[in-house]
């Protein structure tokens, strides 16, 4: 079991050194676009908050923009994965994949994670200098970074395993990006990626809160602002939970596809 983990980091951290060495691809291909989205909403959020004060009780306008920060390094770290698995299915290159001695899903997503721990460091460090430019600093407390570091890293995890489910459906449908697409959506939505949750109706945001969405998304930003041990605890469990139970699926849809699919040659 720790020999085939080890073979799964080492395939992150060799995707981490891959990434490291074409990072200025990733900066102006990806990072300097999400921090010019993040220049926009901090001037959309200024405007708001000098019009009408307090928004969402709690949230500072400095608060409410380095939310859309931590939020947008996590939900846009892992890539297009869904795309990739589906141009492997199509192609099929996957059977060449299927014969190698390692899961291939599992494979993806290690692959996808040490990319993702790239692009989740560049995209805080740079939509955080535009956000101080703009709006200033939000007080975090040192003790807290480690804590936090988990339940960011979690997010990126639960996230790349529902990402990881939808993109089996490629197998039936050709392309599962139109149900990644809708994914997204509902991460947008009630996920809380750009705004939290307070700003729905009570009902709205109770549901909302429950669901797997916003343990990607508006929790961990939430946390990162507002730290309390005990919310920590609270997050931290529930996103093991939701892991446990995607992964739990991803384990049968996996095995059931793998029986349907034949491979010949190496």
């Amino acid at each position: 079991m720790s020999s085939q983990l080890n073979k799964y980091l080492s395939i992150s951290f060799i995707n981490i050194k891959e990434s490291l060495t074409y990072i200025w691809d990733i900066i102006f291909g990806k990072v300097i676009f999400i921090a010019l989205i993040i220049f926009v909403f901090a001037n959309l959020w200024t405007v708001v908050f000098a019009s009408k004060g307090e928004v969402i009780p709690g949230f500072t306008l400095a608060m409410m923009v380095w939310y859309l920060v931590f939020g947008e390094a996590i939900i846009t770290s892992i890539g297009r994965f869904v795309k990739e698995v589906g141009d492997d299915i199509k192609s099929g290159e996957i059977a060449n994949y299927l014969t190698k001695p390692y899961n291939y899903i599992v494979y993806k997503m290690f692959v996808s994670f040490g990319k993702g721990l790239i692009n989740f460091t560049l995209i805080l460090i740079f939509g955080g200098l535009v956000a101080y430019l703009m709006v200033g600093g939000v007080e975090i407390s040192l003790i807290s970074i480690p804590f936090l570091l988990i339940v960011a890293l979690l997010a990126m995890l639960l996230n790349l395993v529902i990402a990881s489910v939808i993109s089996l459906f490629a197998f039936w449908i050709e392309d599962a990006s139109s149900l990644n697409y809708i994914y997204s959506k509902f991460t947008f939505i009630f996920g809380g990626m750009i705004v939290p949750l307070e700003v729905y109706p009570p009902l709205v945001e109770k549901i909302a809160s429950f669901l797997p969405f916003s343990y990607s998304a508006y929790h961990p930003s939430k946390l990162a602002l507002i730290f309390s041990f005990e919310s920590f605890f609270k997050v931290f469990l529930v996103q093991i939970a939701w892991i446990s139970f995607f992964i739990i699926i991803l384990i049968f849809f996996y095995k059931y596809i793998i029986k349907k699919v034949s491979v010949n040659g190496g």
